[in-house]
């Protein structure tokens, strides 16, 4: 037997039947379920009891004893048993074989417990063998009364009513083989041979009319009919003689009746053969270990009195199974990372090779063993939890640069299914399997803003490119998003006359073209569905993707006509949707549309049509700039007609159309999504191609209004902003977003920059340091990378206010470390002086220099200790001044040591006075000039500082400056190329009236590239940081015309 299942030599009762009528499982069989990670194909049988159905499922084992056989005339079997065997035409499966307690038992205290009986073999089961006795009557038909009871005993989702039952069991139950034991007649009807399946069908028939006779007639044989649309029968002549019967599991094949053991042949063929593996509701393969979970979630629920439901067990199983799939993947990880990295790594990518290699076999591990992961919740969460093990992993490391520290591991997800895709993995990007739900529409109408999403954007700290796509239900805008996302499923497609997508969905990918960035695909619901009860949001789910898109696809079926045209009436009432400023009603709103507003793509489907216009070819675009074409005049009819098509041409000055032939042939298009290539249309491959290249070259990097790069955290913010903004019944405002946005990232930019800059700081400073420089010299270089990072995060920075934030607090964190440095320099050098004076002390104390000569010995010893203090190493900046303050506590001990030395004459008494005062004055001025340094130094790193922190905020000042100059220029082209074309088209007052337009933009772009606009800026951080930098007072003015020549 293989290590992923087990040998039962005999059966084991799996469910136990107590005398008082209670079920229980019997744990000895669930240990062994337990170990069988083969899917297994499970056979059951159910009937009255001694109608000989332990010998079935004996020869279904394989042998002539296992299962209790009775010659008596009481049940043998109670409850449920189980033998588990391998499968004998299905390598890697095992066959668990159930032998049930014989229903209608006389002796049974509560007969109930039948139906459960019943009802468990039938939810256990891939096959489901119903054995009786004779022939089909009408009385072994209602026999089964059982299943006319399973609505009673079992549900296909708790509460819900209102669900075509039949149906839902079809889906579910198993196929249904009906046994006739001791069958002693000829299966002949009406003159004609017929089968024993049309004998089985024939019994089943159902009888015409509505008396309660016919209804109690009919009610078993329709519910065998719905529940169980495969049926098999079987007929077995009676095995031998009545004598022999009581010892037939001691019989060989030779000495029963050759037809009959033809017959079970036949029998154990049909199931070993047409027996499918055992599944769950939805198809989810069972293996043994959980079948046997299975069985415990069901006798849980008997046991309380409830009644099991499908989806319910389902539901409770993938819990338990899927944090089970995420534990063992897991775990796998973590062993081979320890088993195959060794400390240190080489390099950062010999790190990153080991890991990804064991990510890829942990994500394996994960999906073979997972199911029903809705919303990929569990693969998130084992995405999540590798990251922070590799993470854990790297944080005993030391890396040269914050770049080193970033790792970019790939790993192939393959889903069973074949819909998972290949991501990359790693700090700035999160891998996506299959698209969530983004924002939630629910059946009110509200809006809701799904935090699973969230926490995957906030994981992706790279630039995204959005592309949303729109337009009215069932028009395949899903296909398309799938294709781009290089899949043939994702998000859904529907084949019928409902609309499938709900909200807004959304699908992370690598962008195939952009390195480093990632394509964050949005397909929204189906404007215009006729079941909406609230048609108001379209208009939200319509202004959102605009919001939150590099490019918005809008998608239609047939030609673009002007009804198609009207049915973006949507694009007509953004501005009763989106304001750019709060309570700014005089901004020219086209102009600020233009600057924020995505490309926009047409997309025209089943399009069936030649590209001629006048005799001649012209392009899709061409088709699109024709179809929206103003007409002239002021009739109301005229301006209903202008008004969309003109805001689309001022809202969306970046234009494209696609046109696609229809796919495939209408018996096709309902499985589209298990379509190669190869079986559509060869012009529709060709076109959804360009489309595809089109979208992944030309959609830009998604920016928020004033240029500012959106990542994938930075899109989820906006995103939960909207949302609020839209809950609270309030317009969503252009600037109060990204306002709203750059306080809290700044902010955190700010926290990032500091957390960093102590980081570094406590791992490469060791105190005392040397000399103040030693330690100044780490703070700059801290203190540049930390303000990388801030300016690398930060956005919308008005008057550097968070900038100076971190200034200061990097300041203030810089002095701490610096009293930090005194005191433990202190510290030191008191505890040496302690050490190396501690001889000296000896003798003052016992007397030793009071004698003759005592003043030249202390002066010896004295000078002594100076050289040797001087002489050690890692005294710090405080050595020059401890010192001095020692010895000048010493001076009254020197006067009085000398003044009793009788060796010295008076004159020579005045000399030594006069030496310890030079001697005293010189000490004084090492350590106020050693403190000056100190102090020096500190106002030289202010200004340093200062010059660090203006060299890379110009910096990053000059490139917003040119990312807003380009994004003036491009909205004042496409004004240009409007009013050609109106003037072209004769449209000579619309073209005056976008003259001022023209030169407000050309104003704006000029502002935005403006010396003046720097200097003011580095006035204001000038005069704000002289209030923490006092050592900048007076020079910021020089510092900052000192960058600005440079930079002009």
């Amino acid at each position: 037997m293989a290590s992923n299942t087990v040998a039962m030599p005999a059966p084991v009762c799996l469910i136990e039947n107590s005398s008082t009528g209670q079920l229980h499982v019997n744990q000895q069989a669930l240990e062994i379920l337990s170990q069988i990670d083969q899917p297994v194909v499970v056979v059951a049988i159910v009937g009255l009891y001694h109608t000989g159905k332990s010998y079935l499922m004996n020869k279904l084992a394989g042998k002539r004893s296992g299962f209790s056989l009775g010659a008596t005339i009481q049940s043998h079997t109670k409850g449920i048993w189980m033998w588990c065997v391998p499968h004998p035409c299905k390598p890697g499966h095992t066959l668990v074989l159930l032998d049930t307690e014989g229903l209608g038992d006389v002796e049974r205290g509560d007969q109930k417990n039948d139906n459960w009986i019943f009802t468990l073999a039938v939810l256990l089961s891939s096959t489901l063998v119903y054995n009786s006795m004779g022939t089909i009557t009408d009385n072994s038909v209602q026999n089964l009364h059982y299943v006319t009871e399973l609505t009673e005993h079992l549900e296909v989702k708790a509460g819900d009513g209102n669900l075509d039952i039949s149906s839902e069991f079809a889906c579910f139950f198993p196929s249904f083989v009906w046994t006739v034991r001791d069958f002693s007649l000829d299966l002949i009807m009406d003159g004609k041979p017929i089968t024993a399946d049309e004998y089985l069908n024939n019994s089943l028939k159902l009888k015409k009319g509505s008396s309660k006779s016919t209804q109690t007639y009919n009610l078993p044989r329709e519910c065998i009919r719905n529940y169980f649309p495969s049926r098999k029968c079987f007929v077995f002549r009676r095995p031998t003689s009545e004598d022999k019967m009581r010892r037939i599991e001691e019989l060989a094949d030779s000495d029963l009746e050759p037809v009959f053991v033809e017959q079970t042949k036949n029998f154990c063929a049909h199931i070993f053969n047409n027996t499918e593996t055992k599944t769950m509701k939805g198809g989810f393969t069972v293996t043994g270990r959980l079948l046997g979970r299975l069985v415990e979630t069901y006798l849980e629920t008997i046991v309380s009195g409830k009644v099991p439901s499908l989806d319910n067990a389902v539901l409770a199983l993938s819990q338990i199974e899927n944090s089970a799939a995420v534990q063992s993947a897991l775990t796998h990880y973590k062993e081979q990372m320890k088993e195959r990295v060794s400390f240190p790594s080489h390099t950062q990518k010999e790190l990153s090779d080991v890991h990804g290699q064991c990510e890829a076999a942990a994500v394996h591990i994960f999906l073979e063993r997972c199911f029903k992961d809705e919303d990929q919740r569990y693969l998130l969460e084992l995405m999540r939890l590798l990251h922070e093990e590799l993470e854990s992993i790297r944080s005993g490391k030391r890396f040269q640069s914050l770049k080193d520290c970033e790792s970019a591991s790939h790993s192939r997800v393959q889903h069973r299914s074949g819909q998972w895709t290949e991501t990359a993995i790693g700090n700035n990007t999160v891998a996506m399997p299959a698209p969530v739900c983004l924002i939630e529409n629910s059946s009110t109408g509200q809006l809701h803003v799904n935090q699973q999403a969230l926490e995957i954007l906030s994981q992706i700290d790279q630039p995204v490119v959005v592309v949303a796509i729109v337009g009215l239900y069932r028009t395949g805008k899903s296909y398309l998003m799938n294709k781009l996302a290089g899949k043939r499923s994702g998000f859904s497609l529907g084949a019928t006359i409902q609309s499938h997508t709900k909200g807004i969905w959304m699908w992370c990918v690598p962008h195939p073209c952009k390195p480093g960035h990632t394509l964050v695909l949005l397909d929204t619901e189906g404007l215009g569905d006729v079941e909406k009860r609230d048609q108001k949001n379209d208009n939200w789910i319509f202004t959102l993707a605009v919001l939150l898109s590099s490019t918005l696809v809008y998608n239609s079926m047939g030609t673009i006509t002007d009804n198609s045209v009207q049915n973006l009436h949507y694009v007509t009432e953004l501005t009763e949707h989106l304001e750019v400023k709060a309570g700014d009603g005089n901004l020219d709103i086209s102009s600020e549309f233009a600057r924020f507003f995505p490309s926009f793509v047409w997309t025209v489907r089943d399009f069936s049509l030649d590209l001629i216009m006048d005799g001649k070819p012209i392009t899709a675009d061409e088709y699109l700039n024709n179809s929206l074409k103003l007409k002239k005049g002021s009739s109301k009819s005229t301006q209903t007609y202008n008004l969309p098509r003109e805001c689309i041409r001022n809202y969306f000055p970046s234009r494209k159309c696609f046109v696609f032939r229809r796919p495939t042939s209408e018996d096709k298009m309902r499985r589209i999504e298990e379509l190669s290539d190869s079986d559509l249309e060869p012009v529709f491959v060709e076109q959804t191609k360009n489309f595809c290249a089109h979208i992944f070259n030309n959609t830009e990097t998604k920016t928020m209004k004033g240029g500012f790069t959106v990542t994938g955290r930075l899109l989820g913010r906006l995103v939960e902003t909207y949302l609020d903004t839209i809950a609270s019944g309030k317009v969503p405002s252009l600037d109060n977003a990204v306002l709203a946005l750059s306080q809290i990232e700044n902010s955190a930019a700010v926290h990032s920059a500091l957390t960093h800059y102590k980081e570094q700081m406590k791992e490469r400073v060791s105190f005392p340091s040397h000399t103040q420089k030693e330690l100044s010299d780490v703070h700059g270089q801290c203190e540049a990378a930390a303000v990388h990072i801030f300016l690398e995060r930060c956005f919308k920075d008005e008057n550097q206010r968070y900038q100076l934030e971190l200034m200061k607090c990097l300041q203030e964190e810089y002095e701490s470390i610096c009293r930090k440095n005194e005191k433990e320099s202190e510290k030191s050098c008191k505890a040496l002086i302690a050490s190396l004076f501690r001889n000296v002390e000896d003798r003052l104390s016992s007397g030793f220099y009071m004698d003759i000569g005592g003043y030249k010995q202390y002066k010896s010893d004295q000078e002594h200790f100076i050289r040797q203090y001087k002489d050690t190493p890692g005294k710090g900046i405080q050595a020059d001044a401890i010192l001095k303050e020692f010895l000048n506590g010493k001076e009254t001990m020197g006067n009085m040591i000398l003044a009793a030395d009788e060796s010295l004459s008076e004159q020579q008494k005045r000399i030594e006075e006069d030496q310890a005062r030079r001697d005293a004055m010189e000490r004084d001025r090492r350590a106020i000039q050693e403190n000056q340094k100190v102090l020096q130094q500190l106002l030289d790193d202010q200004e340093r500082s200062y010059k660090q922190n203006m060299e890379q905020l110009l910096k990053k000042l000059k490139e917003d400056q040119k990312t807003a100059a380009e994004e003036y220029d491009r909205v004042l082209q496409a004004k240009l190329r409007e009013q050609k074309d109106l003037l072209e088209s004769g449209f000579e007052e619309k073209a005056k009236k976008l003259e001022n337009d023209v030169r407000s933009l050309s104003q704006k772009k000029e502002e935005t590239q403006s010396q003046s606009t720097l200097s003011k800026v580095m006035e204001t951080v000038g005069n704000a940081a002289s209030l923490f930098l006092p050592g900048i007072a007076g020079r910021a003015l020089g510092v900052a015309t000192s960058f600005l020549s440079r930079f002009f």
